[in-house]
């Protein structure tokens, strides 16, 4: 059994960690632990480079503390904005032990006029968007996209993809150079 640690203890980042492995290595067994790793970047990223840098940190932090395990995966969202527009992002990251590490981003999307006022004030986005839906806690739910889709779209589904494109190089190490 490989043991995989998902440096977050969001149940949606777990769920889409354990789907992922699950579709791509189905003749595989895993063990999932959680853990919440630091991202040491700002807890509401506003910059491509600092969503990355951020999934990257907590990798780093998830094999310190987890040094025997098989996987790490990261995910960190983040904003970017161009004063025009914002728009929401996403970075997933999973390292091997073997050396292999997968990047893909999210789809992005631009997010509400209201939401994005709200950002440049200084507040979170999931703070952000409860103050405008009504709810709490809803990082840990269906989020903004889920909000804005009525559920046709929700993070899990939006985050498993780019999960799965993570594990592209550790389905197919053979086709990387750059391991």
């Amino acid at each position: 059994m490989k043991k995989v640690i998902v440096g977050s203890q969001n149940p949606v980042k777990i769920k889409v960690a354990q789907q992922a492995f699950e579709q791509v290595f189905p003749d595989e067994k895993f063990e999932f632990v959680s853990y919440r790793a630091l991202s040491n970047v700002s807890d509401q990223p506003k910059s491509d480079e600092e969503t990355l840098r951020g999934a990257l940190n907590r990798i780093d932090d998830c094999k310190e503390k987890y040094p025997d395990a098989d996987f790490w995966v990261s995910q960190e969202s983040g904003i970017i904005d161009n004063v025009v527009h914002m728009f929401e992002t996403s970075h997933i990251v999973i390292a091997s032990k073997d050396g292999v590490v997968g990047r893909a981003k999210a789809a992005s999307f631009e997010i509400p006029t209201s939401i994005a006022d709200n950002i440049r004030k200084g507040m979170e986005l999931g703070p952000a968007v409860d103050e405008l839906f009504g709810v709490s806690n809803s990082k840990q739910q269906g989020s903004i996209i889920g909000f804005l889709t009525a559920d046709l779209v929700d993070r899990t589904s939006t985050y498993l993809q780019s999960a799965i494109f993570a594990l592209i190089k550790h389905k197919n190490p053979h086709l990387y150079e750059d391991r």
